[in-house]
């Protein structure tokens, strides 16, 4: 139970890093005309979301010796009021039942159709999704 209670606090002090505040007066920091023309879909999914299910799986996985269950991540997410939580939930992120360390953990949902960010236990990487889809066996 302490173990768990550890990895929750984990999670909820990686989420709750702020992000520098931009500027109208920085131009470096200032969108340009493309980013003003993309359609607004919703919340982005970045590296650090998928950072965030990587240090929990990888926490819990060392700790116990086996490979969490989605649930298990989702739950834990959701407890420590992690907005991946949201975004898992709201199926922006896929949370994949890795049997051993060497699978993939989490992906973000468009991956496996145009590639992006995926999580093991090399880390957070962009991943094209020829590369994805054969690493989950489809």
């Amino acid at each position: 139970m302490r173990m768990i209670v550890a990895i929750m606090i984990c999670i909820s002090l990686v989420s709750c890093k702020k992000s520098p505040r931009k500027s109208a007066e920085d131009p470096e920091q200032t969108p340009g005309p493309a980013a003003t023309n993309r359609p607004v879909s919703g919340p982005v999914v970045s590296s650090k979301d998928l950072e965030d299910i990587r240090l929990y799986v990888d926490t819990a996985s060392a700790a116990s010796g086996r490979m969490p269950a989605p649930q298990q991540v989702m739950a834990a997410l959701i407890d420590s009021g992690s907005p991946v939580g949201e975004m898992v939930k709201k199926k922006l992120i896929v949370i994949h039942p890795a049997r051993t360390r060497d699978d993939i953990w989490a992906y973000e949902a468009t991956a496996l159709e145009k590639g992006g960010w995926v999580a093991s236990a090399n880390g957070v990487d962009q991943m094209s999704a020829a590369d994805l889809k054969k690493r989950l066996g489809r």
